[in-house]
């Protein structure tokens, strides 16, 4: 297995619009070493787990929705098909309205013993004899009360006036039941945002002795594509470096649209160097005790040709990144590769880096001088010209 970023893991978001659109993204999946899709949408088009393991796939996951369903007829197929179903449960909030995350998407009442035995049901079945290794669980909820209820002013139901009660009569319930399920007809768990390393909060400890791993979604940006306050950002860097569990970054935030997207996810990209853990690198089969992590580099699902994820750097020199202490701020860092440098400066202020010698290049294959300037609240990946 290549230490290539390209080689880490991949999405298959949505249906594709063509049969050339359907290979592209089949194309791109050759190597990977994980592949995520929705089941029912691809199946229906052809592409199956083994047709990507045939193409070089090393495990395949199937990504379900724990608590919402979609008022589209093609996203209720993605994400929940028991919004197709008369056996709709749809949680009501104090004045019996549709509790709702946008105009298209809703919430169930997981509660709902009918609810718990239909998900279940409809997941085990469509899992069934197709060789997923296996699922990656969306939209966990524990907070779902004053989130998505309270917090926008509107009166909780009655059954649930609180989050406490949620959680022991809904959540709990049925999330412990649906994982417990799952875990025994053999297929691995993984959780998107479910629960980070170093959150102490009782329900994300609970969330994350669930799950075999983690996703970090919003991980240098959030979902609206905002930057990271600096506090959150370095919070990040230590919990993806420290987290015991496999775990995966994913960006829905970085977007082709934004003015800075390339800005973005070079941060990305750069902070994932940043916080990987321990030495030697992830990928050594000789060393089995170091959590695998994996980058998810297109964060709105585009397929295009970005040179950056194609570099290798090889294993880590360094067992954790050195914080560049300067009058300007301590949000800055390097660290040292057997194949390059990574650097994060996430300051108001540029940050000058001497590099040893001058045959250097960044991620996009463009030379840089001797003495590295990375702009304010970016990163770079800097790697030796060949031969040097």
């Amino acid at each position: 297995m290549s230490n290539r970023i390209r080689d880490n893991y991949d999405v298959l978001w949505g249906p594709p619009s063509s049969d050339e659109l359907r290979r592209q993204q089949v194309e791109r999946l050759k190597g990977m070493k994980y592949a995520c899709l929705y089941d029912w949408v691809y199946r229906e088009l052809g592409v199956t787990p083994q047709e990507l393991r045939d193409a070089g796939v090393e495990k395949c996951y199937a990504i379900w929705v724990l608590s919402a369903g979609s008022t589209e007829e093609t996203t209720e197929r993605l994400i929940n098909p028991i919004a197709r179903g008369g056996g709709r449960v749809t949680l009501l909030d104090g004045n019996d309205h549709a509790v709702t995350e946008n105009d298209t998407t809703f919430f169930f009442d997981v509660g709902s013993r009918n609810y718990r035995a239909q998900y279940l049901g409809y997941l085990l079945e469509a899992m069934d004899g197709w060789g997923y290794d296996g699922v990656v669980f969306d939209y966990w909820w524990p907070t779902m009360i004053s989130r998505w209820i309270t917090g926008w002013g509107r009166p909780a139901p009655p059954q649930y006036p609180d989050d406490a009660a949620w959680l022991e009569q809904a959540w709990w319930p049925f999330v412990e039941f649906v994982c417990d399920h799952v875990r025994k007809a053999g297929y691995k768990i993984v959780g998107n945002c479910a629960g980070e390393y170093g959150d102490t909060a009782d329900y994300a400890l609970r969330q994350r002795a669930l799950i075999d791993a983690d996703i970090y979604e919003s991980f240098a940006r959030n979902f609206d594509g905002t930057p990271l306050t600096r506090q959150r950002l370095a919070q990040r860097i230590q919990a993806f470096h420290d987290d015991p569990l496999m775990a995966w970054t994913a960006d829905i935030g970085i977007r082709a649209d934004m003015p800075d997207y390339e800005q973005a996810r070079m941060l990305a990209l750069a902070m994932y160097y940043i916080s990987l853990p321990g030495v030697p690198g992830i990928h050594d089969e000789l060393d089995k005790t170091i959590p695998e992590r994996a980058f998810g580099y297109r964060g709105d699902g585009r397929i295009d040709d970005w040179l950056a994820v194609d570099v290798d750097l090889g294993k880590p020199i360094e067992a954790i990144a050195t914080q560049v202490i300067s009058p300007a701020g301590v949000h800055r860092w390097r660290r040292e590769y057997e194949g390059g440098t990574a650097l994060l400066n996430y300051e108001e202020t540029p940050m000058e880096v001497s590099m040893d010698y001058a045959a250097y290049i960044d991620a996009l294959g463009r030379p840089v001088p001797t003495r590295v300037i990375v702009p304010p609240m970016s990163g770079l990946i800097l790697r030796p010209r060949r031969g040097q």
